[in-house]
């Protein structure tokens, strides 16, 4: 037989002790998931007077519904849990404070009335149920201070009178309900009455005996049964499986007369069996039971048969009982602060039953108090707004004791009820606990003693009137009268620390947390930002428009915002959705014939980003996904990630301004699409849609049946020239939930005030989304309220020329930074329509240094300081993003070092060099000044000239014209001339003297030039060994660089050595080993001209692969010698720069120095 048919076939011998056991474990392990399977028609047909301490099963199970019932706001059903706590109040009177009591109480009742006002119910039959509920006097609640029941009292006859008038008058129901109900008696009502009853089941849980039923049998002592096996099987599984098992036993359709094979047939299911025989007594209706027992103790057979009756529609009557149970502390209202339990290391069998007579409740009369007449006005509502304001209030007393006393006088009328079967229960322990008693004709005196407290229970009465049990010489005594308890605690006892399932601690992140994860930080975090010191920083990244202080919102903000303050009205919690003032003044200020909207159309949420998140929430469920654009704002994945809601991207098209690209959008959506987001104007691409092409996306999401979750926070953020058109009223059946808020616009991103627009005019969404969004917003319970009380001066009285100036600064820094970098080599920036960033795009295959946008980006801020955002943050790589609300010197200054950067890493490709070919492919007296500009394009900063080559005037123009294109500063080139010692000679009657003047002449005419500061240093070439130690000690100047012939075949170690000696920089023309020197300059066949093609350079080059020219370059500069690489050729020039990836090694070094043979293309004479 399968475990599932055993199962099936168990139940119908366990139902409906077993369903109860789940529930009960389920509560008691907190497990909310297995509950939900519970349904209101299962549980609301029994009595919960029924209810008895010696079915803590029950109690528990019922806890656990009138936690759903509450939880799920199931307003009908809430007087049934006003049921549950008169019984359980009475049962165990000072579980809470009276106060606390009450006002549970009177929450659930006062939303009872509103919600039959609300669903317009009659006259009669609400001001019946107001008497009800609040009859002239309160019930009795021992020990409660005067105070707190006058408080009471008061509240209760201002909300009696109040729902009168609310019930007779249905105009002014209407406009309180329209007005002032969701603010009063809305979701923050709601939410507060939630917590204090989960405080009060919390502790009624405590003093419950423990541990639950399932638990007791999975501890017995002796092995397990198949049942039992089965039973721990099932509750091993996951929440959900239990949850399934559970709906599985209440429906279950087994017949009850099926029997089970005696071999298949486990103790749990003998269990139930020996129930069915035994004797099932119920409580008397004059009588209370109170066990103390032991977490180690068996469940009993008679506890065990009381499970039976809980679907019983057997009613007892109801009763007013008091109960003294053993406890660690009590305030002056007598209120159990702390709940007793024992240790469950300690081995304590013994039981007390404590039998205490009842006095009969007392019926309840009700008389109809005589109801005055009295209007609606706003000043009754305002003064009953303050009223339920100081009923939320906290009481707020607690006092410090160590002994606790109860006492009480049996009536002298009161008999002896029956009793239960009573079962022997072996001595415990003298080690752990001692149970004494001294006893006489009027008195008993029974103490308990535990190692961490002591209990006293004084009876009064004869020997067999006072106690049920046995005394410590083993005689049975029973009896009917409790006169005095005490407690003596020991020490500070914490239940929850007393009976620990868990050794160690083991606390972990949650799945929710482990799942969130914002692009933007994650990439940020993973950057390495050293800024160059010796450059101001600015960040381009940060979208607050608040950061550099040169935005600030308009005066008329600041002054609503400090009327709201002064006015000293909103101070206090608001409804979780917002003032109906605020929810209205945002309806009128977004509302168009096409798109009309109200008050009860707005959510009004802790900024925009929380609309967004509301929004998602509400439409998606786990499982579900959501269009998203690419590039988009990170968040919507941030947030739908940690929801367990997959991502789909569609495409923007930056060619066509950043419009969707409807064709793919429409290729993602599925059966589990819940939602599209679309956000116009455009975060990060400052890009607006127009109204055909938004009409277009509605189109698709009409045919495809999907809400859109319209972004539009900067709504009307947009340029001259350029028009906003929101999205709702150009739809005509597709709903839209519409985010917007302050922060951008108002320029105040840090007030967090954002809101929800519902549109849906077809009633798509019906009142489900509207309610599930209040639910929601019930989580942080709403927004600032100082703004919510400045929101409508806010929007009606911002002059319209505060929006200009602001919309005129960002077009004006947006042109200036799309006209500086649209001229910048390998950057491609789309210019923007509105908002406040700019897109530029990288051709990457230009930057051959970076991988990717993120290094682009990274080494930005090492080199010049600017930070800007790369786009792999909005999933689009290849971009990046500027925020364009900086000061306008600023943006400028940026953008300059944005232009130095790109010019020293751009480099042309090299696919038939056309860039290149581009420069050289003009006439022969443009040629010079084309190659020079292309070697600045390809990344050279070193240009080598001299007076006798008479292209100094073509070098100048190529300078000067990269320098207007903003792609090099004169900084950044090192310019080289070079003239001759005769060249320099003064001149007498315009001949050139030559007698008697020597080099040394010379360079003190080029040191003067220096002081004159025409030229910023001096140098000399072709200078030996020999030469610079005669120049050295007559100048004041050194020498700044030597220019000399190197190459393998001329290694002149000794000069170089020299050199770096004197801090003289040497530079090598020649580097090839000048294979294009004219012929009168070659010596013979053996002149080492082919140096590119010797077969041992050739060799490294390929061991490298590289080219001979790259290796011949990487030779010097290894050696810190800078490089003068002549060459005309684009595909040469560009092939030249491509060096700094790779490294010779010493053997490398060695072969190259070995083709050394002292050869010189130019011969000087010392």
């Amino acid at each position: 037989m399968s475990e599932n048919l055993w199962l099936e076939k168990a139940c119908a011998h366990l139902i409906p002790a077993l369903p109860l056991w789940i529930i009960e474990y389920a509560w008691s392990k907190r497990m909310m998931e297995v509950l939900e399977v519970l349904g209101p028609p299962l549980w609301l047909e029994g009595d919960w007077h029924l209810l008895s301490l010696e079915e803590p099963c029950r109690i528990r199970a019922v806890a656990a519904e009138v936690w759903r019932i509450v939880q799920a706001r199931d307003i009908k059903h809430f007087e049934r849990v006003t049921e549950f706590l008169d019984v359980t109040y009475t049962l165990m009177p000072r579980l809470v404070t009276p106060i606390k009591h009450m006002k549970i109480m009177f929450g659930l009742q006062t939303l009872v009335i509103m919600w039959m006002l609300w669903n317009d119910q009659s006259t009669a039959k609400i001001s019946e149920k107001i008497e009800n509920f609040f009859p002239k006097s309160l019930p009795e609640y021992h020990k409660c201070s005067r105070r707190n029941m006058d408080l009471m009292q008061k509240n209760r006859e201002d909300f009696k009178s109040f729902a009168h008038v609310l019930a007779r008058d249905r105009d002014v129901r209407e406009t309180y309900i329209r007005d002032l109900m969701e603010e009063q008696y809305g979701g923050r009502y709601a939410q507060k009455l939630e917590e204090r009853l989960s405080h009060y089941l919390g502790e009624l849980d405590k003093v419950l005996p423990q541990p639950t039923c399932i638990d007791q049998v999975l501890k017995q002592s002796h092995s397990y049964g198949k049942g039992e096996k089965i039973l721990k099987k099932l509750l091993s599984r996951d929440s959900a499986s239990l949850a399934t098992a559970l709906k599985r036993l209440l429906h279950c359709a087994v017949t009850t007369n099926v029997s089970l094979d005696e071999s298949m047939t486990p103790s749990l299911s003998k269990t139930c069996e020996e129930q069915r025989d035994a004797e099932v007594v119920k409580p008397s209706n004059r009588t209370l039971r109170v066990f103390l027992t032991s977490s180690q103790n068996t469940i009993k057979e008679d506890q065990l048969s009381q499970t039976s009756t809980f679907f019983s529609q057997d009613l007892w009557q109801n009763r007013n009982t008091e109960t003294i149970l053993p406890q660690e502390k009590t305030c002056d209202d007598g209120a159990i602060v702390t709940s007793t339990q024992l240790s469950s290391s300690e081995d304590f069998s013994q039981s007390i039953l404590v039998e205490k007579d009842l006095v009969g409740k007392q019926a309840k009369t009700q008389s109809k108090p005589e109801q005055k007449e009295s209007g609606f006005t706003e000043q009754m509502c305002s003064r009953h707004g303050k009223k339920m304001r100081s009923i939320l209030q906290e009481c707020s007393e607690e006092l410090d004791g160590e002994v606790i006393q109860a006492e009480c006088t049996p009536s002298s009328t009161q008999s002896t009820p029956p009793l239960l079967p009573y079962t022997p229960q072996p001595q415990a322990s003298p080690n752990h606990h001692s149970l004494s008693s001294n006893a006489d004709s009027s008195s008993t005196n029974i103490s308990l003693q535990t190692k961490k407290m002591s209990f006293v229970v004084k009876m009064n009465g004869a020997q067999n009137n006072g106690i049920h049990g046995n005394g410590i010489n083993g005689n049975f005594m029973n009896g009917n009268g409790v006169h005095h308890v005490s407690v003596r605690t020991h020490m500070n006892v914490n239940p929850a620390k007393l009976k620990s399932q868990r050794q160690r601690w083991n606390v972990k992140p949650s799945e929710m947390s482990k799942k969130t994860l914002n692009p933007i930080r994650a990439i940020v975090d993973g950057m390495k930002l050293t800024p160059n010191p010796e450059k101001p920083m600015i960040a381009l990244s940060i979208g607050d428009p608040t950061v550099f202080g040169n935005l600030p919102t308009d005066d008329t903000v600041l002054e609503a915002v400090k009327e709201a303050i002064d006015s000293q009205k909103y101070n206090g919690y608001a409804p979780s959705v917002g003032y109906q003032k605020s929810r209205e003044a945002v309806a009128n200020f977004y509302s168009c014939p096409e798109a009309p909207l109200e008050g009860k159309d707005v959510i009004l949420t802790s900024g925009c980003s929380q609309a967004i998140e509301l929004a998602i929430s509400v439409l998606c469920n786990p499982g579900d996904n959501i269009l998203v654009p690419r590039p988009g704002f990170s968040l919507y994945k941030t947030l739908a990630v940690s929801m367990g809601i997959q991502v789909k991207h569609y495409n923007l098209l930056p060619e066509k301004s950043w419009e969707i690209d409807l064709q793919h959008l429409e290729s993602l959506i599925d059966d589990k699409t819940a939602c599209m987001i679309v956000n116009n104007p455009s975060n990060p691409c400052g890009s607006v849609f127009t109204k055909e092409h938004q009409h277009k996306i509605l189109s698709v999401a009409s045919r495809n049946c999907i809400p859109i979750l319209a972004d539009e926070i900067y709504g009307d953020m947009i340029f001259p020239g350029c028009d906003f058109h929101p999205l709702a009223p150009l739809s005509s059946d597709v709903p839209i939930l519409s985010c917007g808020g302050l922060a951008k616009r108002w320029l105040v991103p840090g007030w967090r005030m954002g809101w929800i627009l519902i549109h849906d005019r077809n009633d798509i969404l019906g009142t489900g989304i509207r309610e599930g969004l209040v639910k929601l917003s019930q989580r942080i319970l709403g927004p600032c309220t100082v703004v919510q009380g400045a929101l409508e001066s806010i929007l009606n009285d911002t002059p319209p020329e505060f929006y200009q100036g602001t919309i005129s600064f960002l077009k004006s820094n947006s042109e200036i930074c799309y006209s500086e970098l649209s001229t910048v080599p390998g950057l491609n920036p789309v210019m923007p329509s509105g908002a406040m960033y700019i897109m530029v795009g990288i051709e990457m295959e230009h930057f051959p240094d970076f991988e990717n946008d993120v290094e682009f980006t990274e080494r930005l801020v090492t080199e010049q300081s600017v930070f800007c955002l790369p786009a792999t943050a909005f999933e689009y790589p290849t971009f990046f993003r500027i925020v364009v609300t900086v000061p306008e010197e600023l943006m400028i200054e940026a953008c300059i070092r944005i232009r130095e950067f790109c010019a020293r890493h751009y480099r042309p490709r090299s696919q038939d060099s056309h860039e290149l070919d581009q420069y050289l492919k003009t006439t022969p007296p443009d040629m010079c000044q084309r190659a020079v500009e292309a070697a600045i394009a390809a990344g050279y900063r070193h240009i080598d000239t001299a007076y006798s080559y008479r292209v100094e005037v073509e070098v100048g123009k190529a300078i000067q014209s990269m320098i207007q294109q903003g792609i090099i500063r004169r900084q950044d080139m090192f310019i080289v001339s070079k003239k001759v010692g005769d060249e320099l000679f003064p001149e007498k009657d315009g001949k050139i003297l030559t007698t008697d003047i020597d080099y040394v002449d010379v360079w003190k005419g080029m040191e003067a030039l220096k002081a004159t500061g025409k030229v910023k240093s001096i140098g000399v070439s072709n200078f030996s060994t020999e030469q610079l130690e005669r120049l050295l000690p007559v100048a004041k100047i050194p020498p700044a660089v030597n220019q000399v012939e190197l190459h393998p075949y001329l290694v002149q170690s000794d000069l170089i050595e020299y050199c770096k000696s004197k801090d003289i920089a040497l530079t090598a023309y020649s580097p090839f080993g000048s294979p294009g020197r004219p012929s009168e300059y070659q010596r013979g066949d053996t002149d080492p001209m082919e140096l590119l093609q010797d077969p041992v350079v050739g060799d490294v080059a390929k061991k490298h692969k590289r080219s001979p020219a790259q290796i011949l370059l990487q030779y010097h500069v290894q050696q810190e010698i800078a490089v003068i690489p002549k060459s005309m050729k684009p595909h040469h020039i560009l092939e030249n720069t491509k060096i700094f990836d790779f490294t010779l090694d010493e053997e490398d070094m060695n072969a190259l120095r070995s083709l050394n043979r002292g050869w010189k293309a130019c011969i000087i004479t010392q």
